[in-house]
């Protein structure tokens, strides 16, 4: 069965194509489909597609942890507290490119404590002055 990019692009925000028939077709596409199947799309439909097709059993909220410093120990404090209080996906935003990796571990160790199986993320506030000319 072949089927265009175009209608895979609305099998994806359709609320009456169930994932798994879903999961069946995506699988089975080329990554070169996949691109010519997201070129169909816009912002929207995309976060639709994912939100129709993220696997995950009840909602869940997200926090962000973070402090003035980027305090390590604070960091794991908090992230610890959140994970207690209910929060499965934690996130840190670094000002200080160095500290990335500390408060990283930190936010890691910090949210497993509070409550095994809390998924994190650290970013990087990068100046609006600098180019990724002179980051790379």
């Amino acid at each position: 069965m072949r089927l265009e990019a175009v209608e895979i692009a609305r099998m994806l925000v359709d609320i009456h194509v169930s994932r798994e028939e879903i999961i069946a077709i995506t699988t089975a596409i080329t990554p070169a489909k996949a691109v010519e199947v997201m070129a169909q799309m816009n912002v929207v439909k995309m976060m639709m597609a994912l939100q129709k097709m993220r696997a995950r059993r009840t909602p869940s909220n997200q926090c962000h942890v973070t402090n003035l410093k980027d305090n390590p120990v604070q960091i794991a404090a908090d992230a610890a507290e959140a994970g207690i209080r209910g929060f499965s996906e934690q996130e840190t935003t670094v000002g200080i490119a160095r500290y990335a990796p500390f408060n990283a571990l930190a936010l890691l160790v910090g949210s497993q404590c509070g409550r095994p199986g809390v998924l994190t993320q650290c970013s990087w506030k990068r100046p609006p002055s600098w180019s990724w000319a002179c980051v790379a």
